[in-house]
């Protein structure tokens, strides 16, 4: 979100003077008889990356240097704020903003002169009918979320610090830069700046532009151009005739550069009870330098730098910092020791002040420092939850950052200003690590200090946002809504709320409604990762896949690097596809980048152990998961059902038993926690048991789709009950029309029971309504496979990778249908793929196993041709012992042995076993007898006599003939039995070949 310095909210900030109305002109420099005293405030550098700016800090620079060298103050009376380091000095957190104010409330006295300076971010809520305005500190976040959170400072506490010094005598000057082009909140402020110039009359502004116009900034310059102009116009640039300079000469000076430098985009104000009435006295050198500068638009940094001046704007360095006890009370703060033990910073700062062993100064600014690091961390983490992050720190996180603020709050007066917002921030912190740490039996607790925020600040967004995270997760979803439409009320612009009423919907089932939600937020906020993720889910739920992928790459950052979240949620949508090697690459990546994301974790896990792949891994990665987070009830369901499907002995069960009913006490809502126990008790033969676990959970989730399915299929596989297995599908399609597992396994029940009929017509019905998933019709295909319509299988497994080419399921499937069809080709093409993306189901030995045994049922159906087709793309597919033995074999019988012996050259022979390598060279021996090799044919029945105890005695006397030994080999062949001769026989062990060498052979 960009941000901007809007004039009209430093307008608004002139509301602190309302107490001033009394108080003589201010700016009447030499008439002041008290001291001169400063708060100057510039940030460019905020916490929030979105609200950086230029020269704000610059600005602040150059003004102090100004008082400093000009006006003569001391170093030690200026008060300079402009830095995002809650560990510095100058910080210019909101914390560190109002402490400066008391300071300065403390030690003003009657007769001095405050200036109060503020260059940086401004804004403005609408409230009601009114406009609230706010100056945004270092710790502000980029959301407005300004109620009821630290980060800002409220222009109301400040017109009553205003009014606090007036009324004490003092004379207050302000000095307000808080605009810069773009801002996206100006329309409010402006439409407050009727009543504002109805206010302080008494009181000299200098303002950067008109409310309707923007601040702009000089890189050349390298400051806005107000500042820059103010200060050479108050050394005396804008005097016109003599040395006394007039308001009126300062506003005309102002306006003539400030104006056409700005290319005619902003008019300065400066704004008194008199025009006419001299400001200051000049001095003539000051005069003189100061309009070189105009004149030659050299460096104003060079000529202040040039001036002598009481004040250094060095403080000497530090005895303070030598004393031993603040030494280790620093030292204490940087080792982050800041309450715990009798060295934290806490407890030194107690002892010192107990024991008076240092100044009531040094005290306070140990009491600062403290709070400063405390409610720093804790503002920050609030921030980052307001960003709508996703993955957000654990439950002790949130924990932590509220015991700062009680600590916090234990160090600060009853009436500081910000207590009551650290208040509602420590509750807040408190209720979210609930909420966080998904600890759902202690939601009650969460949800009393939610409502206990909101009563102390009702307009705090940020708590009915966190209010509707809790209802909608208890399924209270018209609850969820209210509060969602609150936050979204109070800011309009605010993308997470917005977002969150479309997961209310989402969580319903209502994709349109949620869909519509979404895109709000990015419209809102085009590069909110939450959203685009969540319009991923959307559609990963309706089976879109490639939808859903474009949306989850579109939240890869400028570098193209994409988020752990992404690369799980990616790694999902691969396992719905069937591409389970994708998958797992995935989900290791995304644990490699995030080790805390536990629902990377149980992705991960599952996938290892439903696919057999690595079980112990699975295992490993489940127990570091419920280390992660204790109190998720899935971590404990999931670790009953591994308990449960590979139990080590009879205690197995009983362990299981006690973490389902553990994740069903802490979260009712988890329906599978219900099925699980359910299939425990079937496994232990309680059928009546499982059938009660099953129904409860439907019972404390009725309008869940998942409670229904887990029902239809204990229904349908434990008890063969179809008719109501068939009944609970179609419930849980009627309360989520896109819910794919109930369609599979009711298409899978009507197949199995010859209703393909009734699976068409619900089938056409879900590609009528989703035409976009590719699981629809892999459905189809299913169905006429199951009919033994091969075509329109075919047909509609082709139209799955015609919708998704990266769906692996479709590819294994059309693989079996092209091979009933005898396009064995085309068959392994696809079955290659299938095995690309998923190698651990896709087995290549089984297809390849399938397509020799479909090439040896054509061989006897007498299809030669078909079956040789057959044969060679088993040896494409896997050039294994089967198949390559297969090939030879036919080309063998076919009187094709050099190709044969070709074949044979593809197998490692010394890998074989000893049966295959037997086989192996009785069928080399015999290719080596038909080509009359006769060296391979020695070789290859000499392999085969060590063999076997049996080799074959026909082949002996072959190839005695090839090496010579004619009569040797008649003789073999005279004392085998006759029955070795049966044509019959022979043509089944041999090739014409062959057989006519024995018929020659035999006396």
């Amino acid at each position: 979100m960009v941000f901007l310095r809007t004039y009209t909210l430093v307008a608004l900030l002139l509301m602190l003077a309302n107490a001033a109305a009394s108080q003589p002109a201010a700016g009447e420099f030499p008439a002041v008889q008290g001291t001169r005293r400063a708060l100057i405030v510039g940030i460019s550098e905020y916490n929030e990356p979105s609200l950086k700016l230029n020269y704000a800090a610059s600005d602040a620079a150059l003004f102090r240097e100004y008082l400093l060298k000009i006006e003569k103050l001391q170093a030690e009376d200026i008060t300079y704020l402009t830095s995002n380091d809650p560990s510095a000095e100058t910080y210019a957190g909101a914390l560190g903003v109002y402490n400066a104010l008391d300071q300065l409330l403390e030690t003003t006295q009657p007769e001095d002169l405050v200036y109060i300076y503020f260059a940086g971010h401004g804004d403005v809520v609408k409230k009601i009918t009114r406009y609230e305005g706010y100056l945004l500190a270092a710790d502000a976040n980029a959301s407005q979320n300004y109620k009821g959170t630290g980060g800002v400072v409220a222009l109301q506490d400040l017109n009553e610090y205003v009014g606090a010094l007036t009324a004490s005598g003092a004379k207050v000057v302000l000095v307000l830069d808080a605009c810069h082009s773009g801002f996206a909140y100006k329309e409010g402020a402006q439409r407050n700046m009727e009543s504002l110039n109805e206010s302080f009359f008494n009181t000299t502004r200098y303002l950067s532009c008109k409310p309707d116009q923007f601040s702009y900034e000089s890189g050349t310059l390298g400051h806005g151009y107000f500042t820059y102009y103010l200060v050479l116009g108050l050394m005396g640039a804008a005097d016109v005739d003599d040395t006394n300079l007039q308001y009126k000469e300062l506003g005309e000076f102002l306006y003539t550069n400030v104006y056409n430098e700005s290319e005619e985009k902003q008019t300065p104000l400066v704004v008194t009870q008199n025009q006419r009435e001299v400001l200051k006295a000049i001095d003539p050198q000051e005069k003189k330098a100061s309009m070189e500068i105009v004149k030659k638009s050299s460096s104003i940094k060079d000529l202040l730098a040039s001036r002598s001046s009481s004040g250094s704007g060095q403080t000497t360095a530090g005895s303070a910092n030598d004393n031993p006890i603040i030494k280790a009370f620093n030292d204490a703060l940087a080792a982050e020791a800041y309450y715990e033990g009798d060295n934290s910073a806490l407890a030194l700062y107690n002892n010192a002040k107990q024991t008076q062993q240092l100044p009531e100064k040094s005290l306070k600014k140990m009491q600062f420092a403290l709070l400063k690091a405390l409610s720093s961390t804790a503002q920050m983490l609030i921030n980052y939850y307001i960003e709508g992050h996703e993955k957000l720190p654990g439950g002790q996180v949130f924990v932590r950052q509220a015991q700062h603020l009680d600590v916090c709050l234990s160090l600060m007066p009853a009436d500081a200003p910000m207590r009551e917002r650290l208040v509602t921030s420590k509750l807040f912190l408190e209720a979210y690590s609930i909420i966080r740490s998904k600890n759902y039996s202690n939601y009650p607790q969460a949800k009393e200090k939610l409502l206990e925020a909101i009563e102390l600040e009702p307009r705090a967004a940020y708590i009915h946002n966190a209010l509707g995270v809790l209802y909608s997760q208890e399924n209270s979803f018209d609850k969820a809504y209210i509060h969602y439409e609150k936050a979204k009320e109070l800011i309009p612009n605010w993308a997470y709320p917005i977002n969150n009423l479309g997961t209310n919907y989402f969580d319903q089932y209502q994709y349109k409604k949620a869909k519509y939600w979404y895109e709000e937020a990015l419209a809102r906020a085009p590069e909110y990762h939450t959203a685009l993720q969540n319009l991923g889910a959307l559609y990963k739920s309706q089976g879109k896949y490639q939808a859903a992928e474009q949306y989850y790459l579109r939240s890869a950052d400028t570098s193209g690097a994409l988020q752990a979240i992404t690369l799980r949620n990616l790694g999902g949508l691969y396992e719905d596809r069937g591409n389970i090697k994708k998958a797992l690459a995935y989900y290791k990546r995304a644990l490699e980048q995030d080790p805390k994301d536990v629902d990377n974790y149980y992705n991960y896990s599952d996938l290892l152990i439903d696919e057999a792949i690595d079980i112990a891994q699975g295992e490993a990665l489940l127990q570091e998961a419920i280390a992660i987070e204790p109190y998720f009830s899935k971590g404990h369901a999931t670790y009953a059902d591994l308990l449960r499907r590979y139990p080590k002995s009879e205690a197995s069960y009983t362990q299981a038993l006690e973490l389902y009913d553990f994740a069903i006490a802490n979260d009712p809502f988890y329906e599978w926690a219900y099925a699980g126990r359910g299939w425990l008790y079937s496994r232990q033969e309680q059928p009546d048991k499982a059938l009660a676990s099953f129904k409860a959970g439907i019972a404390a989730n009725p309008e869940k789709p998942r409670a229904y399915y887990y029902l239809a299929q204990y229904y349908k596989s434990a008890l063969t009950d179809f008719e109501n297995a068939e009944k609970q599908y179609r419930n849980a399609i009627a309360k989520d029309s896109f819910y794919l597992p109930a369609y599979k396994g009711l298409v899978d029940l009507y197949n199995k029971n010859d209703k393909q009929e009734q699976s068409l017509a619900l089938l056409h019905n879900l590609v009528r309504i989703d035409d976009e998933a590719p699981d629809s019709y892999n459905l189809l295909g299913n169905t006429y496979y199951s009919q033994g319509n091969n075509e329109e299988a075919i047909n509609a497994y082709q139209r799955s990778l015609d919708v998704d080419s990266t769906y692996a399921k479709g590819f294994a499937n059309l693989a079996y249908s092209l091979l009933q069809s005898k396009r064995y080709k085309a068959a392994v093409a696809a079955y290659r793929k299938a095995i690309d993306y998923n190698p651990y189901k896709n087995n290549v030995e089984n297809f390849t196993l399938l397509l020799v045994t479909e090439g040896r049922k054509l061989k006897r159906e007498g299809d030669l041709k078909a079956a040789e087709t057959s044969f060679k793309e088993a040896l494409n597919l896997d050039a294994n012992y089967t198949s390559a033995t297969a090939l030879a074999e036919h080309y063998y019988f076919a009187d094709r042995a050099q190709e044969a012996l070709e074949v044979l050259q593809h197998l490692d022979v010394e890998q074989l076993s000893k049966t295959r390598k037997t086989k192996y060279y009785e069928l080399s021996t015999k290719l080596a007898i038909d080509l009359e090799e006769v060296t391979l044919a020695t070789v290859g029945y000499n392999a085969l006599t060590r063999l076997s105890p049996r080799p074959d005695k026909i082949l002996g006397a072959l190839t005695q003939a090839l090496e010579g030994k004619t009569q040797e080999a008649k003789t073999t062949l005279t004392s085998l039995s006759p029955m070795y001769f049966n044509e019959q026989l022979l043509e089944t062990k041999y090739s014409p070949a062959t057989i006519q060498r024995i018929k020659k052979l035999k006396p």
